[in-house]
């Protein structure tokens, strides 16, 4: 610490300022800022550029993470149920967990406007087939919204003749990587309640019971395997996968979510961090979903899981695996 208190002034001699962004640090030479802040702050000036995103392959995203697609903050909304904004606060009580209980393998009705919602760009959509066929055994009759991010006219078709709306992305956004798109396609659904999966998920249950929890929040599965470079940002435990999410369209933090990205998405690798970024600064509670619910690869597969979600390059080789034996 005496020796971070010498450089202070050499830093300032040069025009440097430094922040900690640990709020659990005792390092209280520099003063702490919220890593979101830290980053609008340090962007601020810098111009539109065509550069890779700076975190391109640190994160490990192609062999091992649980990736959104598998692909390559201050807001203007409200939290109504805790008014917080950029601040420093214990991470023990950023977000409120709530461990949800089974309802009962396929025995609980979806309540009214509820629907699936799914994307797609040309890269990933020879995954529809697979998923639809595990996902349509069991919700015959659920409304499913493809949002289209650039498939082809082929499996458009396709889509439409089994019975799912498809819609072309009404926002300009253009982002590097597909899965930064998730909130807006959420935003942007058809219907209040909403179930939204990965199209690496394979689901072996009905999954109704998640469109009932999200009556009361934002239901997540956790993630116990999230990158080790995320170790003094979040807690083990309080580090959620957003490969299924079941929450109502106007739940407050689908907005918080969608302005996150539009500022992040060339600073944090995946729509996935900037979302536990989300829930941590701004105290979200969160409903967590049953243990094996939503089942990660890294993880190992599991016979209790409802949903088996195939992540990275690894998870995609099952699945492609698992067409060629069918045919």
């Amino acid at each position: 610490a005496r020796q971070m208190q010498r450089l202070v002034p050499h830093f300032a001699e040069h025009g440097y300022r430094v922040w900690n962004c640990n709020p659990d640090s005792r390092l209280d030479v520099f003063p702490h800022l919220p890593l979101t802040e830290a980053i609008r702050r340090s962007l601020k000036n810098f111009p539109p550029t065509d550069f890779p995103e700076p975190t391109a392959g640190l994160y490990q995203r192609e062999e091992g993470a649980n990736d959104s697609m598998d692909q390559g903050l201050e807001t203007t909304a409200t939290i109504a149920m805790s008014g917080a904004g950029l601040r420093r606060v214990d991470r023990s009580k950023r977000s409120v967990a709530t461990r949800l209980k089974p309802l009962g393998e396929g025995e609980v009705e979806p309540p009214g406007d509820s629907g699936l919602v799914i994307m797609s760009d040309e890269e990933s959509e020879w995954l529809l087939p697979w998923f639809a066929s595990r996902f349509q055994r069991y919700h015959p009759t659920l409304p499913v919204c493809l949002f289209d991010l650039g498939m082809s006219d082929e499996a458009l078709h396709w889509a439409r003749q089994q019975g799912w709306e498809t819609r072309a992305k009404t926002w300009d956004d253009a982002f590097g990587a597909a899965w930064f798109h998730k909130p807006l396609a959420i935003e942007s659904s058809p219907y209040t309640n909403i179930l939204f999966l990965d199209l690496d998920c394979e689901v072996r249950s009905a999954l109704h019971d998640a469109l009932r929890w999200c009556q009361g929040g934002v239901v997540l599965g956790q993630d116990l395997h999230p990158p080790n470079a995320y170790g003094k940002l979040f807690r083990r435990d309080h580090f959620y996968n957003s490969g299924l999410i079941a929450v109502r369209r106007d739940h407050p933090v689908v907005a918080l979510w969608r302005d996150s990205v539009r500022e992040l998405h060339r600073v944090l690798p995946g729509d996935q961090e900037i979302l536990n970024l989300t829930i941590q600064e701004h105290e979200i509670p969160v409903l967590v979903l049953p243990e094996h619910y939503h089942q990660l690869r890294l993880a190992g597969d599991h016979p209790e899981a409802r949903v088996m979600h195939w992540t990275g390059q690894a998870g995609k080789r099952v699945i492609r695996d698992s067409l060629e034996s069918l045919q």
